[in-house]
């Protein structure tokens, strides 16, 4: 008898110890959200999609340059800013939002896995379309890689 009252008592006293009272504050979440938004975009976002723009600029001028003239020299440029663009890609893709997200911009740029024999049959046919679909992993920096 005396164990079913104790354990009564003990499972009042928890049940009524667990509960909140009415009388406790919330808190006030007084953290600038729009402050850090506006530096995360000013400070590391749009920074970094410059240099990717930039990057991105030379590695079609290298690739160019390279389809004008083939010598060693100048696929080595283009190994060269190919990296380069590609490793400031690696920084921005996680930025997937708006306009990016809206264009579904890492599709075009960097899908895995690539499918070799759609690149293959596009180099090939000489006519692809990127924007299908069905093109989607056989371009980007994946494609290039492959390429180069």
């Amino acid at each position: 008898m005396l164990k079913r009252f104790l354990t009564l008592f003990v499972s009042v006293v928890l049940f009524f110890s667990c509960s909140s009272s009415e009388s406790e504050e919330k808190e006030v979440d007084t953290f600038d959200r729009n402050a850090l938004l506006t530096n995360i975009a000013d400070n590391i976002i749009i920074p970094a999609y410059t240099d990717f723009s930039t990057k991105l600029a030379t590695l079609t001028s290298a690739g160019t340059t390279f389809t004008n003239n083939p010598n060693q020299t100048n696929l080595d440029d283009l190994r060269t800013s190919w990296l380069a663009a590609y490793t400031v890609w690696q920084q921005i893709e996680m930025f997937n939002i708006g306009k990016a997200e809206e264009i579904q911009y890492s599709f075009h740029m960097n899908v895995y896995p690539l499918n070799i024999s759609d690149v293959e049959e596009n180099i090939t046919a000489g006519v692809y379309d990127l924007d299908n679909v069905n093109n989607r992993d056989a371009q980007g920096f994946s494609a290039l890689d492959y390429l180069l």
